[in-house]
């Protein structure tokens, strides 16, 4: 048995705050989910990191909608905020476009968007609250209610998607680039995760929407 010593860390108040959310969705005590992070950062964990596609309880989930209208990850911004059809472990960004792309079985990059999931095990993805929002919304529209909180649900509960909530500094820095990219056709949504990009530094977005290119971000697949 491991011989622990205490010690006193002290975090900013925004970062102490996403810790006790984060322990309290995974129900387990906050000194547990800090060393768990230090050992992924040391590099004891990388066998807990392989994650393979179909273990995680959001996998269950992809493919769930039959049907939609096929352009789902490319045109969902424009669906969200008009009426009608216009528009080694790895730590990375996932926007609104995969995570439908994923779920909609009929969507147009539906198979690359799984290919690419099945093809990183070892690859956790990082999303906003505002992410997951517009993901229920799309999901809620084609598919109806409970299938839309089935959705949010498991990826709140996954291992391999990890929900942040947007503070108001986060939602500050996303105005700012709301402004900066006034030329492009943004949501709020997408300026947070460009925030949280610059923020945590990923190295790419899980992405098929291409104002993260546009806009100087590395997009994946």
């Amino acid at each position: 048995m491991s011989r622990y010593v205490t010690t006193n860390v002290r975090f900013p108040e925004a970062t102490y705050r996403e810790l006790q959310h984060q322990a309290g969705r995974r129900r387990m005590p906050l000194a547990s989910l800090v060393r768990e992070a230090v050992d992924r950062y040391l590099g004891r964990a990388d066998d807990a990191s392989h994650l393979p596609f179909g273990e995680d309880p959001a996998d269950v989930l992809v493919g769930c909608v039959p049907t939609s209208g096929s352009d789902e990850s490319v045109n969902h911004d424009h669906y969200t905020c008009t009426a009608g059809p216009w528009r080694s472990r790895v730590k990375l960004l996932v926007d609104t476009s995969a995570l439908l792309a994923l779920l909609l079985r009929d969507d147009q990059h539906h198979e690359a968007a799984v290919a690419f999931v099945r093809a990183h095990p070892h690859a956790r993805f990082v999303l906003s609250e505002l992410i997951l929002a517009e993901v229920a919304t799309r999901i809620r529209a084609w598919a109806g209610a409970a299938q839309a909180v089935a959705v949010a649900r498991g990826l709140l509960d996954s291992r391999r998607y990890e929900v942040l909530l947007a503070d108001a500094e986060l939602c500050e820095e996303a105005l700012l680039r709301m402004e900066r990219f006034a030329d492009k056709r943004l949501s709020l949504a997408d300026c947070v995760s460009f925030a949280l990009m610059d923020r945590l530094a990923p190295p790419s977005a899980f992405t098929f929407d291409a104002d993260f290119k546009h806009c100087g971000y590395g997009m994946l697949p």
